[in-house]
């Protein structure tokens, strides 16, 4: 018998599934006189786990029995005990169905609410399993069909016999694989073993059975519990770093709010800097030629000049102490005026919302020039006072050649 005829004699299968199905009706029935007769239930119940064991199992997948290409007889005959595997697994299905509806009318005590609602949320999951269960099901129909039209086809198109062999053994490779996920997918359908779930959450059901149906799932509700925490977490996570930076930017949008403002303060800050910078560069100046002049005067010989050139000499050395003394005055108001400047932009800067980086580390700069140009000056003083301590000694060596010169 070929793969063809084995496909053309498969609706020809329906009919016995009916027969089936009134054979599962029957046997329901003998199990609800079964759980009557107490003395015989233990064993009845025993034979009945027994054969659900063997329903579950797979046809034996042993490399002795694999699907040879010589014998397409026993791949029928495989195929058709997937086939009446299944139908038995639906028989046991429905008669366990019925089972558990007869035994729930027979109970009288109410789960409470919380349970209630437990048990509606364990039983929507179970469904959402139960249709993925069925669907990887017929997925895997589907690949038995498909495979059993690559081996017509293989076999109608084979060119030599090593070829097919080959193809053979591959296509028995996927038909193994195929055989340890129905495995997987029987034992995952015998944890929640139910087909009707609207029945179990009846005022009338007991609360032994509802308990064993919450003890199948209860596992499933702690794995999506733990995802949900995990989730949450992420989310409090998320939520934190999302505020942090919106506080963030409502700072930096309030800082930058008198961008105008701040650009026209910093204009100002460098053209006093630009200033101060060549009020520096011109006290340098005036400072190096005074340490000239004095080099020039310290390293005099004595009594080189007259009473005339001193004289003179004092004089210029007077005229530029003056000088410098109204220079340190004009010096000491603009430091007072940008003290003051230097004190309102301070006090401006104490708004931090208001005042940029760049803005507060530049009155930073400025105040470290001012401090600069003021110990500035503080020298020029000092050097002021060495230079009238000089022309004191040079008064008092114009006053000895004065009294030399009446001596003489």
């Amino acid at each position: 018998m070929s793969d063809s005829e084995n496909l053309a004699e498969r609706p020809s299968d329906l009919p016995e599934e009916e027969g089936s199905a009134e054979a599962a009706n029957e046997s329901a029935e003998n199990v609800v006189e079964e759980t009557e007769n107490p003395p015989q239930d233990h064993e009845n119940i025993k034979g009945q786990e027994e054969n659900f064991k063997g329903f579950a199992s797979p046809p034996d997948s042993s490399p002795e029995k694999a699907i040879s290409p010589e014998d397409p007889e026993v791949q029928a005959s495989t195929i058709k005990q997937y086939q009446q595997t299944l139908q038995d697994l639906k028989e046991e299905i429905s008669r366990l169905t019925k089972k558990l509806d007869q035994k729930t009318k027979e109970a009288h005590s109410e789960p409470s609410e919380e349970e209630l609602f437990k048990l509606k949320c364990m039983c929507k999951y179970a469904k959402q399993e139960v249709n993925e269960l069925k669907s990887k099901l017929e997925n895997i129909q589907q690949t038995v069909s498909r495979t059993e039209e690559n081996v017509d086809s293989l076999r109608n198109n084979s060119l030599d016999h090593e070829s097919s062999i080959e193809k053979i053994e591959d296509l028995n490779k996927k038909l193994k694989d195929l055989e340890e996920e129905y495995q997987e997918l029987a034992k995952s359908s015998n944890e929640i073993n139910i087909a009707d779930l609207d029945k179990i959450l009846v005022p009338e059901a007991n609360l032994k059975l509802v308990n064993e149906f919450f003890v199948n799932v209860q596992k499933r509700l702690g794995q999506l519990e733990a995802e949900n925490s995990a989730l949450s977490a992420t989310l409090k996570k998320n939520t934190l770093e999302t505020n942090k930076l919106k506080e963030k930017c409502d700072k930096a949008s309030s800082r930058y709010r008198s961008n105008d403002e701040l650009k026209n303060k910093l204009r100002e800050l460098e053209e006093n800097y630009m200033k101060y910078t060549m009020i520096e560069e011109k006290l340098n100046q005036d400072l190096k030629v005074a340490e000239e002049e004095f080099a020039i005067h310290h390293h005099r010989p004595e009594n080189k000049h007259d009473t005339s050139s001193a004289q003179k000499m004092l004089d210029d050395l007077e005229a530029m102490a003056k000088k410098d003394k109204e220079d340190i005055e004009q010096l000491e108001f603009q430091l007072q005026e940008k003290r003051n400047l230097l004190r309102a932009a301070r006090a401006y800067g104490l708004q931090r919302s208001k005042t940029s980086n760049k803005l507060r580390s530049d009155m930073e700069l400025l105040g470290l020039v001012l401090v600069e140009k003021d110990q500035m000056i503080s020298k020029l003083r000092k050097e002021i006072d060495e230079i009238k301590l000089k022309q004191m000694q040079v008064d008092l060596e114009i006053k000895n050649l004065n009294e030399k010169k009446k001596q003489l």
